[in-house]
């Protein structure tokens, strides 16, 4: 394998530690889509309450890894609502029991990502997510996506570019890739945009100064997340573990609807 490609995976595949569902046996379950089938785990779920409307949360792992990388991403055992939390594969088979959403490639050391591929992605996890939303009886404003790294990508692109279709996205240790920025027709439509996005002023992967051009894009053409820095690199900060703090108190809209 070629250094730079190396680095590359490496990129997308620092692991997020955290804590596992409390309680949960993981249930693995597959999806018949247009594109072939599709495997995602329910990590959790508390319908205690059935006077309130689950919402769904949807988890995009990392490049490189499984979905079993979002069972430890955050304390989801903790949210204070009915919920189900699925994890689902990525798209892209790597091999060796790895995956990501989107292929990646390096050209002289430049990152090279393709429109069709994006756009590709972001098709299937429309379908994905419809499905899933068919199969949990849930609706699509309660409809959530929490990513990571690669994922963290695809889920910003989709809330940019299909912000009707969900109720909002918290993005961790991403990028937001130009393609998604020029894919945004109407500016009102994302004043009030549900997106949350953290990253780490020390990450030497996806650098802050490159996250802070794009937020800065972003606003330019009135897409206003919640967007918040942590002291650390590539990884998952305690705060950002806690998901009642990045969905209330560090993004008020994220569960509060």
């Amino acid at each position: 394998m070629k250094a730079g490609l190396a680095l590359l995976i490496l990129m997308f595949t620092i692991p997020a530690a955290g804590f596992a569902a409390a309680g949960s046996q993981p249930t693995k379950r597959k999806i018949q889509t247009s594109f072939g089938s599709v495997l995602y785990t329910v990590i959790g779920q508390n319908l205690n309450d059935k006077d309130t409307s689950p919402v769904l949360i949807a988890g995009l792992h990392g490049y490189g890894i499984d979905e079993s990388q979002m069972r430890t991403l955050v304390a989801i055992e903790d949210l204070r609502r009915p919920y189900i939390y699925v994890a689902v594969r990525g798209f892209h088979d790597l091999g060796d029991n790895s995956y990501g959403w989107f292929p990646v490639s390096l050209d002289n050391g430049q990152l090279q990502i393709t429109a069709q591929d994006l756009d590709q992605a972001v098709a299937r996890l429309s379908e994905v997510l419809s499905h899933l939303n068919i199969i949990t009886n849930t609706e699509t404003e309660r409809t959530f996506i929490l990513g990571y790294s690669q994922g963290a990508t695809l889920a910003i692109g989709y809330s940019l570019l299909k912000p009707s279709r969900i109720g909002g996205c918290a993005a961790l240790a991403g990028t937001i890739l130009p393609h998604f920025i020029e894919g945004i027709k109407t500016k009102g439509e994302y004043a009030d945009s549900k997106l949350f996005i953290g990253h780490g002023t020390l990450d030497h992967f996806i650098s802050v100064e490159g996250m802070r051009s794009s937020i800065e894009a972003l606003r330019s053409v009135g897409v206003r997340p919640t967007y918040r820095e942590y002291r650390i690199p590539h990884v998952v900060s305690p705060a950002q573990r806690n998901i009642n703090c990045i969905c209330s108190s560090e993004c008020i809209f994220f569960f509060e609807l």
